[in-house]
């Protein structure tokens, strides 16, 4: 990593908690909003998997039907009573129901079976194995499983999504080609752990508001003079 470019991200950084960090709600982010209430690794793991490729919004709708279904209490046994056609409609409001459904019925299975090595893992706090365990589920990839472990064990994981995606190749300060282990690797070295949630949510929230895919508003951006992005556009 170039000296510089760490030196300038470390100056993004602090822009950005500067500029948002009274303005994150958790609830605009549903696996945090779900994990004050719900310290079981299913549950937000759950939750994490109905955001995929969906706002917040739309997958808070989905995990509500679930919670309503099972009387607050979501886990493997519950998922696999259900009828598929049922809990498809249940995760409707997340998109991609039939997909989501069938991801859902294999984390089920996976916890049921490793359940025992899943809770060892837990209390002996084994980040990177417990990490390769549930990269083993068929639907379930390296973003989901960094953002639950962040929240849940605080594992010195940087999940990396769309926006922080767009938002990192934009700054110019990756290849405009980088994939999530770069990016991710990029804001690790750029930050201490114990920001890594909060910036993550904040790089997301700029992505949605400021950066956004479509007509970003450049003008109103904290880091306009840092990026590279705004030179291709004017």
């Amino acid at each position: 990593m170039r000296e510089d470019y760490v030196k300038i991200g470390r100056e993004i950084v602090l822009r950005l908690l500067e500029r948002y960090s009274d303005k994150i709600r958790e609830e605009d982010f549903l696996a945090v909003y779900v994990s004050k209430d719900h310290k079981d690794l299913f549950t937000i793991l759950i939750a994490t998997i109905l955001t995929q490729n969906t706002s917040d919004k739309n997958a808070l709708k989905a995990f509500h039907n679930l919670m309503k279904k099972t009387n607050g209490r979501i886990d493997p046994e519950n998922i696999l009573n259900m009828d598929i056609s049922e809990l498809e409609m249940l995760v409707k409001p997340a998109g991609m129901y039939r997909r989501r459904a069938k991801t859902l019925i294999n984390v089920a299975r996976f916890f049921i079976n490793e359940k025992k090595s899943i809770e060892k893992m837990i209390l002996s706090r084994e980040c990177e194995k417990l990490k390769e365990k549930l990269l083993e589920i068929e639907g379930v990839g390296e973003k989901t499983v960094d953002v639950v472990l962040l929240n849940i064990m605080s594992c010195p994981y940087f999940p990396v999504d769309t926006h922080i995606m767009r938002i990192t190749r934009r700054l110019g300060l990756v290849d405009e080609r980088a994939g999530y282990k770069e990016i991710s690797s990029f804001w690790r070295s750029v930050v201490d752990e114990v920001y890594y949630l909060k910036l993550h949510l904040i790089l997301i929230h700029h992505g949605r508001t400021i950066c956004r895919a479509i007509k970003p508003l450049c003008e109103k951006c904290v880091i306009k003079d840092l990026c590279r992005y705004r030179e291709k556009t004017s």
